[in-house]
């Protein structure tokens, strides 16, 4: 609910007969990399049970001021996903849910300006993924589930200034991840250990 959009598929038909107050979908005529505009009130994407639509998106260009939602599942098995660095910062002011966000994605854009402050759950969000990004800055004060946050993922940053009080739920956070140094996994633990957890 909530959906009233408009979408330019990137072809000669007018964007004005592609309203939409739910889910859309499109198939294109001409072979090639196509830019798509949606337009309007648009909450939320996700990719979630379609792998062969989730592996064709190449990149965001521009978020624009839409305020979104929830960011459950937005980019889960898009393989070959990149953000512009013109894209700008999305609106995540009302974004509590960032379950998975990005698993099983070969994603590694620049998130560090991202305001997360508002999010409580980040279950799964770089599982299986490649992202290495600069997060260090985050405000996670909020989260209160971070379940294989990183696993099996390639990260390997900084997270020891990370307010995890309010984490209730850390199991399996880094398992499968060979990629976290000893002296950035003992920087998380020394400033973690002065913190105290809801877990």
């Amino acid at each position: 609910s909530g959906y009233s959009y408009t979408v330019d598929w990137g072809e000669d038909e007018p964007a004005d007969n592609n309203t939409y107050n739910g889910d859309a979908s499109h198939a294109y005529t001409t072979p090639g990399t196509h830019t798509v505009t949606i337009s309007g009130t648009f909450p939320r994407i996700f990719f979630r049970g379609n792998s062969t639509s989730a592996r064709q998106i190449r990149s965001v260009q521009q978020w624009g001021d839409n305020p979104w939602t929830s960011m459950n599942l937005a980019f889960e098995n898009c393989r070959n996903l990149t953000i512009a660095e013109e894209a700008g910062i999305p609106d995540l002011s009302n974004v509590t849910d960032m379950f998975q966000m990005f698993s099983l994605s070969f994603f590694n854009g620049d998130l560090s300006k991202w305001d997360v402050s508002k999010v409580t759950n980040m279950f799964g969000m770089f599982a299986n993924s490649t992202f290495n990004g600069n997060i260090s800055k985050w405000d996670v004060s909020k989260v209160t589930d971070m379940y294989a946050m990183f696993f099996n993922s390639r990260f390997n940053g900084d997270l020891s200034k990370w307010d995890i009080s309010s984490v209730t739920n850390m199991s399996f956070m880094f398992t499968g991840n060979t990629s976290m140094s000893s002296e950035n996994y003992d920087k998380l633990l020394i400033g973690w250990s002065t913190l105290n957890t809801a877990a």
